[in-house]
This record gives structure tokens, sequence and C-alpha cells, in this order.
């Protein structure tokens, strides 16, 4: 009789309700990931957003530790083994990887190589950069707010940072389509995201500070 191995790690990646390559991911995770990790594709339900999908998977998740993708994002084994090392000497941490956008063009370089600079400057991670941590720590920061219109993944860092969890970046670069980009206009977004950033960050930076100096 076989026993069924608890995973190790549950990737969870939210998808739109009518998300066209949702059979394409499924069958490329099937055949690249070890059996130690499991994945669920979340899907709001209306009428909730993006955060809502990923404390959903959350929820559902059996592994010990979560990694949260997108999913344009492209995986393969390597990223897995880089992630279960990384877990096994700093398990208490939360971990991202470098981030790099395809097609690859001198524009999007720029924009990697500032997100990568915030990421390890100022300590802000973006969840297209595959952000995983233990879920009990997951659950003890709150899970990804919803009561946010954009950028759950910024705040949930910064709320995780406010409770002292380190963070740990994987020297590995994970990819992630320039799709966004590419639709709106690489200024009108690169710039849209540098406001938006400064503006959710503030509060949130106050915050890390008042409860730094307290502690």
């Amino acid at each position: 009789m076989e026993v069924a191995v608890k995973p190790k790690i549950t990737i969870i990646i939210p998808l739109l309700p009518k998300e066209e390559n949702k059979e394409k991911i499924e069958q490329h995770l099937k055949q690249i990931l070890p059996e130690k990790v499991d994945f669920i594709l979340s899907c709001p339900d209306p009428p909730g957003n993006r955060a809502y999908a990923l404390n959903k998977g959350a929820e559902k998740a059996s592994g010990e530790f979560l990694w949260f993708l997108h999913s344009d994002s492209i995986l393969d084994s390597s990223h897995v083994l880089y992630l279960l090392d990384s877990i096994e000497k700093y398990p208490e941490r939360m971990h991202y990887f470098l981030l790099e956008f395809f097609p690859s063009s001198l524009r999007m370089k720029f924009n990697s190589i500032g997100a990568n600079l915030r990421s390890k400057i100022l300590g802000c991670p973006y969840g297209d950069q595959g952000l995983c941590v233990k879920k009990d720590i997951f659950h003890s920061i709150g899970g990804y707010p919803e009561d946010q219109k954009y950028g759950e993944d910024h705040v949930f860092v910064w709320r995780a940072r406010q409770r002292g969890i380190k963070l740990n970046m994987i020297p590995l670069y994970l990819q992630t389509s320039d799709r966004k980009y590419r639709l709106n206009g690489w200024f009108k977004i690169t710039l849209l995201h540098q406001f938006l950033f400064w503006k959710q960050m503030l509060p949130e930076l106050k915050e890390y500070i008042f409860k730094r100096k307290i502690t």
C-alpha cells in the first residue's frame, strides 16, 4: 500500500476566470515538479480580487511552504531545486528570486535592474519574483490584504518585515512576461508603477520604523 507523500511546497497561482492557458500551465507543472511539490490554480469568485484568490489558495494548500507565482512566470526545475535548498537553509525567511522580463529588450532590462535593486536595497520584492514563505508565517502575517485595490504583494512583504520576518534573495532569475508594458505602453506603466510604489510604501515604512522602535 502506497503512502501519500505530504508536499514540502505548494505552488499557488492566481488565474483570471477565463484564463486561456490553464491547461498548458497544469501540464507544464506536472512535467517539472518533483513529488514533494504540488500546485493550486486559484481563481477568485466574484467579486473577489487577486488577494482573495491567493488567500483561498493558501487555505487549500497542504504544503509546509507556500510559493506564490504569476501565471505568466516561466518556471523550470532549477527554480524548484534552488528554492528547496534555500528553505532548508533559512526556513523562517521569506524567499524571492531575481526578476527578468521576456522577451528581452533594453527598456525591460532597465526595469528588471530597477526591480532587483529595489528588492535588495529597499527590501521590497514583488509578487512576480515568486514569493515563498512558511504557511504558519503566512497566517501570522494575516495573508494578502484583500482591502488593497493594487499592490497586495507589496503590502504583504512590508507587513512581513514589520513582524521581523527577514528576506532571502535566491540568486537565480525568474522570468515573467512584459505583456502589460506592451499592451499599455512602457513609459506609462513604468511611471504609474513608480507613483503607486511610493504612495503605498510610505505609510508601511512609517509603521515599520515605529514597530522597530518599540521592540
